[in-house]
C-alpha cells in the first residue's frame, strides 16, 4: 500500500509525472470523511496509475504483483470502460473556435462547463443557473412564467397545467440577450419540457441569430449517460483532457459507492418522490442512483421516465424509506411541503414513517441536475440508504419530522 502511495505522489523533478490521487470531501454532509480506507481518491488503490510523457495520464485495474508501467504517446488521451479497461487515442484534432462563447440553457450544463475550466466562455445562463456562484453573475437568457418560489406544490402543477391547456410555454428565451452574447454555441436538452425551455424553441432562436450557433442537445437517462455528457460538452469546447479526467474521478467515486455498500447484508426499498401532489415518482438517473446506492426501487425502473402514481400506490408499496426530492427544491423546502399536504396523515400510514426512515434532500442541487454533482447525490443517499456502513456522516440531517 505505502508503495502504491508513492507511485500515486506527484513528481516535479523528472520526465514523466504521476497523477496525484486527492481526497474528494462532499460539502453537503458536514464533517465528510471517508468511512472506509482511500474511500475517495481519483485513482482507487486498486488501479494502477499509468504516467505519460505528455502529462496525460491513465490507470488500469492492479494486477498482483503489478508495478510496472506503460507509457503513451504524446497527445493521448486515455478513457476506462465500463469494465474497468483502459483504452489510449489520439486527441481530436477538431478545430474548436478560441474563445468560445457559450450560451447555456441548464443549470447541468453550467455545472460541466464550470467542472471543465470553462466558466469564462459562458456568456448566457438561464434563471436557474446558480452554481457555482459565479454562474449568477451571467446575463440570464431564459426565464420561467411561473415564480415556483411563491407557489405551492399544487398549485405549481396547476400552472404549468393551465400554460399547457392554452398551448404557452412555461419558459421564454430574451432573444435579445441572446443575440447580445453572440454564441457559438448553445447546449439546451429534449428530455423535459416542464423542466426546461424546449428544444424546439431554442432551435427556432439560435436559427434566427446572425451567424447561427451550434445548438447541443444533452439528454440523460443514467447515471453513465451523465458522465457521457461532461466527455461530449469537453469535446464540444475543446476541454477533452479536463473531461476524461472529470468523468474519470466521478467514476472512481462511483466505484467506491459500490465497493462501500456491496458488505451490506440487506437492500432496502426506497421511493424516491419527485413531486408531492400530485405525487410523482423520480425516473431517468435516479433508480440507477438508487441502485448503486445498494437499494431496491420502488415503483420506478432505471432509465424510465418519472410518473405520476396516485398515493394509494405508494402506500400499498410502503417503502422501507422515502426520500422526498422535489424537483429543484431544496432539503428545507421539501420539508415545509409535506408539512403543508392537506393529506399529510395519509402519507403516514406508511411504515417509513414509524420507522422514522423518511428524508428530505436538496433536489435541485444534488439530485434533478444532471450535472457532476450527481454523484455528491449518490454518496448521500447511501449514506441514507444505509447509515450503518457510514458512520462519518449520519443521516439526522435529513430527516423530515413525521410527529407533525
Amino acid at each position: 500500500m505505502a508503495a502504491a502511495r508513492r507511485r500515486e505522489e506527484t513528481m516535479n523533478g523528472g520526465g514523466a509525472g504521476f497523477l496525484t490521487a486527492i481526497p474528494h470531501f462532499n460539502p453537503a454532509i458536514p464533517n465528510f470523511r471517508p468511512a472506509i480506507p482511500d474511500f475517495h481518491p481519483v485513482i482507487p488503490d486498486s488501479y494502477l496509475v499509468i504516467p505519460a510523457k505528455a502529462g496525460i495520464h491513465s490507470a488500469r485495474p492492479r494486477e498482483n504483483g503489478d508495478c510496472g508501467r506503460r507509457w503513451y504517446a504524446r497527445g493521448a488521451v486515455a478513457e476506462r470502460d465500463e469494465s474497468g479497461n483502459i483504452s489510449a487515442y489520439p486527441r481530436e484534432r477538431a478545430t474548436v473556435k478560441s474563445h468560445m462563447r457559450i450560451c447555456s440553457f441548464l443549470p447541468s450544463a453550467t455545472e460541466i462547463i464550470y467542472a471543465l475550466g470553462r466558466g469564462d466562455s459562458l456568456c448566457g445562463v438561464s434563471h436557474e443557473c446558480d452554481f457555482p456562484p459565479d454562474a449568477r453573475t451571467k446575463p440570464v437568457v431564459v426565464r420561467s412564467r411561473i415564480d415556483p418560489a411563491a407557489l405551492s406544490s399544487r398549485e405549481i402543477d396547476e400552472a404549468v397545467r393551465d400554460l399547457a391547456l392554452r398551448g404557452e410555454n412555461i419558459y421564454e428565451i430574451d432573444e435579445a440577450a441572446l443575440a447580445a452574447a453572440r454564441p457559438d454555441l448553445v447546449i439546451t436538452q429534449r428530455l423535459c419540457e416542464v423542466c426546461a425551455v424546449s428544444f424546439e424553441d431554442v432551435a427556432r432562436a439560435a436559427a434566427r441569430l446572425d451567424p447561427p450557433p451550434a445548438v447541443m442537445s444533452l439528454d440523460p437517462h443514467g447515471l453513465s449517460d451523465a458522465i457521457d455528457d461532461i466527455l461530449a460538452v469537453g469535446r464540444r469546447v475543446g476541454a477533452d483532457a479536463e473531461a476524461h479526467h472529470a468523468a474519470f474521478g466521478l467514476r472512481a467515486r462511483i466505484d467506491a459507492v459500490r465497493r462501500a455498500v456491496a458488505r451490506a447484508e440487506s437492500a432496502p426499498s426506497v421511493a424516491c418522490v419527485e413531486w408531492l401532489d400530485p405525487v410523482i415518482i423520480a425516473g431517468h438517473w435516479i433508480p440507477e442512483m438508487v441502485e448503486t446506492a445498494g437499494a431496491r426501487n420502488v415503483l420506478a425502473e432505471p432509465g424510465a421516465p418519472s410518473r405520476p402514481v396516485e398515493l394509494d400506490a405508494l402506500i400499498a408499496a410502503d417503502p422501507d424509506a422515502i426520500i422526498l426530492m422535489p424537483c429543484g427544491m431544496d432539503d428545507a423546502r421539501a420539508s415545509a411541503e409535506f408539512r403543508a399536504l392537506p393529506n399529510a396523515a395519509d402519507w403516514r400510514r406508511m411504515s417509513a414513517f414509524a420507522a422514522d426512515r423518511v428524508y428530505a434532500v436538496d433536489s435541485g442541487a444534488l439530485f434533478s441536475r444532471s450535472g457532476p454533482r450527481l454523484v455528491d447525490g449518490l454518496e448521500i443517499l447511501a449514506r441514507i440508504v444505509h447509515p450503518d456502513l457510514f458512520p462519518d456522516a449520519p443521516p439526522d440531517q435529513f430527516r423530515v419530522r413525521t410527529d407533525s
